[in-house]
């Protein structure tokens, strides 16, 4: 299973009066299941989808060309995802940004939409743990009829006629 992260709502108090552990065992999560999603967090994603393993050298190189589309969000655009450009470059990794405003040109948006309409069917939770369970149900039910799909269309021979 994909890991997923969920992200705490900030604390209001001045002072912290209870530790991470203890805020994420009151939002019915563990400690390891908690994060953000920052820059460092997207450049350990590239890497990892590339294939580098965490030994690699800074001269590694993928077996294959990677290209990867990403979005305006502002992680994606930050000073220090753009000092990794030259690295990912010479790993074989290219990243190209959808255009402003475009999300019709995002594969993934269709998916988000059905699984938010159709496979998340509560939509008030008590604590985030259940909200974080929900969504990662409902992503791994869409991501089994997505691979059925595929499967069956790779199954159709169409004839000549």
């Amino acid at each position: 299973m994909t890991q997923t992260w969920a992200r705490l709502p900030a604390p209001r108090a001045k002072k912290p009066r209870k530790t991470l552990t203890e805020v994420a065992e009151d939002h019915g999560l563990t400690e390891p299941a908690i994060g953000v999603l920052d820059a460092e967090w997207f450049i350990g994603f590239i890497w990892t989808v590339a294939g580098r393993p965490a030994t690699a050298s800074s001269a590694w190189v993928g077996e294959r060309p990677l290209e990867i589309v990403r979005d305006n969000y502002s992680v994606h655009t930050s000073r220090r995802v753009q000092a990794m450009q030259a690295a990912w470059q010479q790993a074989g990794i290219t990243l190209r940004y959808l255009p402003a405003y475009s999300p019709e040109l995002s594969a993934i948006e269709p998916i988000g939409n059905s699984v938010k309409q159709h496979e998340l069917l509560t939509r008030s939770f008590r604590v985030l743990g259940e909200l974080k369970r929900a969504v990662d149900k409902a992503l791994a039910q869409k991501a089994i009829a997505l691979q059925q799909a595929a499967a069956k269309s790779a199954k159709v021979v169409h004839l000549p006629t």
